[in-house]
């Protein structure tokens, strides 16, 4: 792609990754203003349904693992998202020649492995509903 400017080129390659830490800081900020920090969100008592929500009543709610393999699954997910596509952009941009060979059939098989994450989230709500 010889015609695009110089200085376009690494703009596009890092768009994902300024996109993605702009919105996470969005995020936090939006979270910190309601009041709500992240352990808040990962502990869960007998009571709470939803997430983040736990009984006020209960002094010492207990951290949910299956939240928290939930959140990291999610996060790196993200992350990895994040990384295919500065990459494909880069080699778009710098390498045109590679772009038709490139094969990413097999990223879904790791996008599928990390969507496991959340069975175990999804089978601790679902015991908790039919008991």
């Amino acid at each position: 792609m010889e015609d695009i400017p110089p200085y376009l080129g690494p703009i596009l390659v890092l768009a994902p990754f300024v996109l993605f830490v702009i919105s996470m800081i969005i995020i936090s900020v939006a979270l910190v203003m309601q009041g709500l920090k992240l352990s808040d969100m990962l502990k869960e008592s007998p009571n709470s349904h939803n997430l983040g929500s736990h009984d006020s009543n209960d002094p010492n709610p207990k951290f949910s693992t299956s939240r928290v393999v939930l959140f990291l699954s999610g996060v790196t997910s993200l992350i990895l998202g994040v990384c295919f596509a500065s990459f494909y952009f880069y080699m778009h941009i710098y390498n045109p020649v590679y772009v038709e060979d490139m094969d990413f059939s097999s990223f879904s098989t790791l996008l599928v492995a990390l969507g496991i994450g959340v069975i175990p989230y999804g089978v601790n709500q679902l015991k908790r509903i039919r008991l």
